[in-house]
């Protein structure tokens, strides 16, 4: 045997907390931003997915008028 017939256990096990006094109110302010950051991002997003769908829209009725005067033509 590669221990000479000894049993070894070993166990490891880490825990750190941290508290911090937020007395000028810096957390939440952070918390905040980081709300606000979320918010405009979805927003941002939205805002994308209309503007993409109302060029496809445009492009759609300019195929129809397109069409239509090939028809006349």
């Amino acid at each position: 045997m590669p221990n000479g017939g000894q049993t070894m256990n070993s166990y490891l096990a880490g825990f750190e907390a941290v508290w911090e006094i937020d007395l000028w109110g810096r957390v939440r302010r952070m918390n905040e931003a980081a709300r606000t950051n979320f918010m405009a991002s979805q927003e941002g997003r939205r805002e994308v997915m209309i503007s993409l769908v109302s060029g496809v829209a445009e492009a759609y009725f300019d195929l129809l008028e397109l069409d239509e005067q090939l028809a006349i033509a």
